[in-house]
């Protein structure tokens, strides 16, 4: 029905012969997990706290660049206006 490979681990599983593998992952370096991209941090790394929430630096620089991009624009809103045209008719 399986393959040889297969045929012969279900032999060894049924003998006994065969640990079962650690369900954990690797060791942890750092109890520090980016909360924006959920990465372990490494402790050599810059961490930055935002409130509750820790962020690695390429996900804080990201952040910080888009929310200034942001800003810039929400500034020009005011100052201009829209561009939208109303349409009175």
């Amino acid at each position: 029905m399986f393959d040889p490979v297969t045929d012969d681990a279900i032999r060894l599983r049924r003998r006994g012969g065969i640990e079962p593998a650690p369900s954990e992952g690797p060791p942890v370096r750092s109890s520090l997990f980016c909360s924006v991209c959920a990465r372990e941090i490494r402790p050599e790394e810059q961490v930055f706290w935002v409130g509750a929430e820790v962020h690695c630096f390429q996900c804080h620089d990201m952040l910080k660049y888009e929310y200034d991009k942001e800003r810039e624009v929400d500034q020009e809103v005011r100052e201009k206006g829209t561009r939208w045209v109303k349409d009175d008719g």
